[in-house]
């Protein structure tokens, strides 16, 4: 019966979680032009093209992940790295940014993957991610350069130098603040009775950080890691045909 009833409310209190966070959000909002819209101004062949990018994005998200799994002798299935995946990105809705811990759970759960070790490999993706973002930024910056300058010619913007950075009063706030913390946690971490545990959790996540060195199929990562972030453009580029006031 207790069981039972655990499982009911892990079922039910997202739910009523997920539907509070909606009505809250979308109080107010105007449901019939949306309807309107959905009905009779969209063009749903184009949706359901973008809608097929947004899928394979993230599959090959799922078959990436697994690729930094296998240097920690690690072999999950790929449905269930795909599907776990997809999992995070649905209880993200929910909660935001759960999906990250809730995908290495799954994984935990149904193919007995250390959870620490996985999560490693989260970050590690994350960090391809962020600098994968951070070439396509560069490249549009410079690609695009003379409408930045004239933008900022025309609105007499000025970009901060990095002195100037360095002499704001929050830079020093924030440098004392991680001087700070880093000297507590220093002073604290031989007295703490679950240092060890702690110690051995993030030594797992440090091993699944680093998992990035034994991939195996370099190529292979690399066109996923292109693949994933071709089929994000692909996925919103093809919505604006979707729209009359967009389509143009």
């Amino acid at each position: 019966m207790k069981g039972l009833l655990k499982k009911t409310l892990k079922l039910i209190l997202p739910v009523v979680l997920g539907g509070f966070i909606l009505f809250w959000v979308y109080r107010g909002f105007d449901f019939a032009k949306a309807g309107d819209v959905l009905l009779r101004g969209t063009n749903w062949w184009w949706m359901l093209f973008s809608l097929l990018f947004g899928v394979f994005a993230q599959v090959f998200r799922g078959w990436r992940w697994r690729q930094t799994l296998e240097p920690l002798d690690v072999f999950p299935r790929r449905s269930d790295c795909v599907n776990a995946v997809f999992v995070s990105y649905a209880a993200s809705l929910v909660i935001p940014r759960i999906g990250e811990v809730s995908r290495c759970g799954i994984l935990a759960k149904y193919n007995n993957v250390s959870f620490a070790k996985s999560l490693g490999t989260v970050v590690t993706e994350r960090m391809i991610d962020t600098l994968t973002i951070l070439l396509i930024t560069g490249g549009t910056v410079l690609l695009q350069m003379p409408v930045f300058v004239t933008f900022l010619q025309q609105t007499g913007t000025k970009i901060p130098s990095f002195l100037h950075l360095l002499t704001s009063v929050w830079f020093y706030i924030v440098l004392f603040c991680f001087i700070g913390v880093a000297a507590l946690l220093y002073f604290l971490r031989k007295t703490l009775f679950f240092y060890e545990k702690v110690k051995g959790f993030v030594l797992h996540i440090w091993e699944g950080v680093m998992s990035l060195k034994g991939v195996r199929n370099i190529p292979l990562f690399l066109f996923y890691t292109f693949a994933i972030w071709a089929c994000y453009f692909f996925h919103f580029y093809f919505t604006f045909y979707c729209f009359a006031f967009t389509a143009h």
